[in-house]
C-alpha cells in the first residue's frame, strides 16, 4: 500500500477501543508514577508499498533498559509543557525522537496515538505517538545520541507479521510472572513494553 493507504489504516486504527492485555498486570506493579512519551515513527522506501518501522536499542550507559530495543522517547520535561496534556505529551515525544534520532520533527506528520501503558521496571506511563516520515526512508539522516543509543534501524512491517518472528513469553520480576510479546527478527529481539505497543497497533490495523 502506498503512504496515503497506510495513513488512513493507522487513522481508522487508532480510533479503536483496544486495551494492552497486560495493562492490569503493569498497573499494579508500577511504584512512582513518571510520565513519558515515545514516537512509532513508520517510512516508505522510494518505490515501494512497505511501510518500515523506527526501532532503535538503547545504550549500556541508561539508567533504566539497559541494551533494550525501544522506540526514541523519554519521560516529560518542564520545557515541554502544554496548556493540553495531550500536546505536552506529543511535544515530549518530538523532542525525545529528535534528541535521540537526530530526525527533525519537520520529517514526519504525526497521526494519532495509542494508549498509555505503564512499564514494570521503570515506573513510567508512556504515551505512545505515531507519526510517518514525509519524505523517503533513505533520505534521513539519523544521527544518534552515544549516551543513549547504539544503534538505530528500520524494519519492514512483513517481518513483524511472520509468524515465526512472534511468539507469546513469559518473565519474571519480584517474585511475579508476567507475559510479555516477542519479536525476534535476525538479531534483534524486541520484547515488553515496545513489543506490546507494536503488537497492540498491528491488531488494530487487523495485521
Amino acid at each position: 500500500m502506498d503512504r496515503k493507504k497506510w495513513i488512513d489504516l493507522l487513522q481508522n486504527g487508532l480510533q479503536k477501543n483496544l486495551p494492552y492485555f497486560q495493562n492490569a498486570q503493569f498497573a499494579k506493579s508500577s511504584k512512582e508514577i513518571v510520565e513519558a512519551s515515545v514516537l512509532a515513527l513508520w517510512g516508505f522506501e522510494d518505490g515501494t508499498e512497505e511501510p518500515q518501522l523506527l526501532l532503535t536499542r538503547r545504550s549500556q550507559n541508561v539508567p533504566t533498559h539497559k541494551g533494550h530495543y525501544a522506540f526514541p522517547g523519554g519521560k516529560r520535561h518542564d520545557e515541554d509543557e502544554e496548556s493540553d496534556p495531550l500536546e505536552t505529551s506529543k511535544a515530549t515525544a518530538l523532542r525525545e525522537t529528535h534528541e535521540e534520532t537526530g530526525l527533525d520533527p519537520e520529517s514526519f506528520e504525526i497521526i494519532g496515538h495509542l494508549p498509555i501503558l505503564p512499564t514494570l521496571s521503570s515506573g513510567y506511563w508512556v504515551r505512545p505517538w505515531v507519526g510517518v516520515l514525509k519524505e523517503a526512508v533513505s533520505k534521513q539522516k539519523i544521527d544518534l545520541d552515544p549516551g543513549e543509543m547504539e544503534w538505530a534501524g528500520w524494519i519492514p512491517l512483513s517481518s513483524f507479521q511472520n509468524p515465526l518472528h512472534y511468539r507469546l513469553d513469559r518473565f519474571e520480576s519480584n517474585g511475579q510472572t508476567f507475559a510479555t510479546h516477542v519479536y525476534t527478527i535476525e538479531t534483534h529481539r524486541i520484547w515488553g513494553a515496545t513489543a506490546a505497543m507494536i503488537h497492540n497497533l498491528l491488531s488494530r490495523l487487523e495485521l
